[in-house]
């Protein structure tokens, strides 16, 4: 009986070790199907948030790429946009030189006609005054076209008492009216109609553009650029040509606090006869700086518009933030040592 249950308890004992081996056996396959399950689990895991992450990446890229080549084309649409307007006008206006003399008497008649249309508006005291007297003459330097930062941080490198004319934000530079902030002068470059210039900024004033439509522009610029007391034209040769649309724009500018800067991207511009016909004293542009891009041609233009500061008592000077013209007015202390650099909020103030 005893030697019966002793051999039964090694059987048993032999049956629970094959049991515990194969359980333990099963485990262990279990763990290895989860293990591996788990591997390939995580690695489809990782190659799904790989691809995608590369897929934003790439996506990302592409939209960086994509805004560089718009700004791109934006900087070769504008970069000579008032000196362009200004030659094609210029040329225009000799080309057909001969041929209008021989209308002179019948334009001289119409032309006497219009500006006396337009000259209902009654003169008023002048308020200000061009404040160009000194012992030094002075110089306003402008660059027309500010929009994207690189260009506001070249402008601070240089040093110099320069006013940035900034455009109005658009979705091409939305921020402009931020970057203004970082200065204490500045001005706004307001788009308006070209006779030859097909590259338009969002906005841009038309001659036909209604009165509303320009102080809704007129007042977001106001709204944007608090500071700012000077408008000058981006383009603009057909829109400074024609006097209607300047006597809606000068009384929207004069009622949100802003002076009209003239570009004179035209010979024929009425500017001058408008603002006086309110009062207001004609502040104009008398040089292009950077017609071509080329630094000695840039230094050349700056004499002699230190020339012109010495022989009227002030200049203003146009250029704009290219790559030539930046490095030009960085080698420009030796000329400008005639001279007092001002910014434009510093030329025009009130008479006591």
């Amino acid at each position: 009986m005893a030697r019966k249950r002793r051999k039964r308890t090694k059987k048993d004992s032999f049956f629970s070790s094959k049991k515990y081996l194969i359980l333990s056996l099963l485990i262990f396959i279990i763990l290895l199907i989860l293990g591996v399950l788990g591997v390939y689990l995580y690695k489809l895991g990782f190659s799904t948030g790989y691809n995608e992450a590369l897929h934003k990446s790439q996506s990302s890229i592409a939209a960086i790429k994509k805004k560089e080549k718009d700004a791109l084309k934006h900087l070769t649409d504008i970069r000579f946009s008032e000196i362009e307007d200004f030659e094609k006008n210029a040329h225009k206006t000799a080309a057909s030189a001969a041929s209008s003399m021989s209308e002179s008497s019948s334009s001289a008649s119409s032309s006497a006609k219009r500006v006396l249309k337009h000259k209902e508006h009654k003169k008023r005291k002048h308020a200000t005054y061009l404040l160009h007297k000194g012992q030094r003459p002075k110089l306003v330097l402008i660059l027309d076209d500010v929009a994207y930062r690189y260009q506001v941080n070249a402008i601070k490198r240089l040093g110099l008492k320069i006013t940035p004319s900034f455009f109005p934000p658009t979705p091409r530079h939305p921020n402009t009216w931020k970057y203004a902030k970082e200065f204490r002068h500045y001005m706004i470059h307001l788009p308006m109609e070209a006779t030859n210039f097909p590259h338009e900024e969002y906005n841009t004033l038309h001659t036909n553009s209604s009165k509303e439509f320009i102080e809704r522009v007129v007042a977001s610029l106001r709204e944007r650029f608090p500071h700012a007391k000077f408008i000058n034209n981006h383009t603009g040769s057909k829109f400074t040509a024609d006097a209607a649309a300047m006597n809606r724009l000068i009384p929207l500018l004069s009622k949100y606090g802003f002076i009209f800067v003239d570009s004179r991207t035209t010979p024929n511009t009425v500017v001058k006869s408008v603002v006086e016909q309110y009062g207001y004293p004609y502040i104009a542009r008398n040089i292009f700086l950077d017609n071509e891009q080329n630094v000695s041609y840039i230094r050349n233009q700056l004499k002699k518009a230190v020339h012109i500061a010495k022989r009227k008592g002030y200049a203003i000077a146009i250029g704009h933030p290219h790559q030539k013209t930046l490095q030009a007015l960085a080698r420009s202390k030796d000329i400008l040592k005639d001279v007092q650099l001002i910014y434009i909020d510093d030329l025009y103030t009130k008479a006591k």
